[in-house]
């Protein structure tokens, strides 16, 4: 019996997906007058599939018909639509754009006790109202801090002070331009370095939270590859080592060191050693002065 069953269910999956399918289909290549005659289709077959009420919910708010979008975002939830906060939040943006604010906020603000986290969805040009309402501001904040924690940890913003534009100088002459910028929702640093030279490379940074230690994998175009581990952290300072297996291994030990300057630069000093008991050598002493916005 249960092998009959499962091979009906086998055939019979893809016959219950495409409809489905085409509603996901449309919607998602903005065809939406195609997606609401697909989801009234698939409703008149189907009134309670909670996917094509909540799709169709999304499909009438990119028609501006609020009051509409709303009545079948509520079918979809009373249909056991999942995950139901993300038809709440919809529901949200229809009762701000009926005029309903304080329904809206009342229900967003259960959304973000009940542990909701999608900040994209409080970005949504319907909430656009509340722009000056403190209230707003603080949900959206919450949410912002669930849904990208690396912004508020001190262990992954320590090395803040090296992001932006800068100009890099060896004494005072110019040999090349970085740009630091945050990723991955705050959680690295990547480096994208250029010369007048042709030689570039970028780094990855990153706070590895396994052994409480900021790494940094550094690649360029001649092939090299260094891997590159904390020994020394405080308030505008990291330094790091090289570890055995960067290559080329004719570079022998580098020891990086990054410095916040009292006039807003920052120094990143290399040095090297070939052995273990051969002295530091400087290798690099470079100085990065804020790039000046040309427009």
């Amino acid at each position: 019996m249960w092998q009959r069953t499962f091979i009906m269910a086998f055939f019979l999956l893809p016959l219950l997906l495409g409809a489905q399918g085409n509603i996901l289909s449309t919607y998602s290549q903005g065809k939406y007058s195609d997606c609401l005659a697909n989801c009234k289709e698939q409703l008149e077959a189907n009134p309670k599939d909670s996917m094509a009420l909540y799709i169709q919910g999304l499909c009438l708010i990119q028609a501006n018909d609020y009051k509409s979008a709303l009545k079948s975002l509520e079918a979809a939830v009373e249909n056991n639509f999942q995950p139901a906060a993300n038809a709440k939040v919809q529901q949200a943006r229809c009762l701000a754009q009926l005029g309903k604010q304080e329904e809206a906020l009342d229900l967003l603000s259960k959304l973000v006790k009940e542990g909701f986290s999608s900040y994209q969805a409080f970005e949504q040009e319907q909430f656009e109202v509340f722009a000056h309402q403190e209230n707003f501001q603080n949900l959206k904040d919450s949410v912002h801090r669930r849904a990208f924690p690396c912004f508020y940890d001190p262990n992954y913003t320590h090395f803040d002070f090296w992001l932006g534009g800068w100009d890099v100088f060896v004494g005072d002459i110019k040999v090349g331009e970085n740009t630091i910028t945050k990723q991955e929702g705050g959680c690295s640093v990547l480096e994208q370095y250029s010369t007048a030279r042709d030689y570039i490379g970028q780094s990855l940074n990153f706070y590895d939270p396994s052994d409480g230690l900021w790494k940094q994998f550094w690649s360029d175009n001649t092939q090299g590859l260094t891997k590159y581990i904390e020994t020394e952290r405080r308030p505008g300072y990291l330094q790091f080592i090289s570890e055995p297996s960067s290559t080329p291994t004719s570079n022998g030990t580098l020891r990086m060191t990054f410095t916040l300057q009292e006039d807003g630069s920052v120094r990143q000093f290399i040095e090297q050693k070939q052995t273990p008991e051969s002295e530091w050598q400087s290798a690099f002493d470079g100085r990065y002065v804020k790039r000046e916005n040309k427009n």
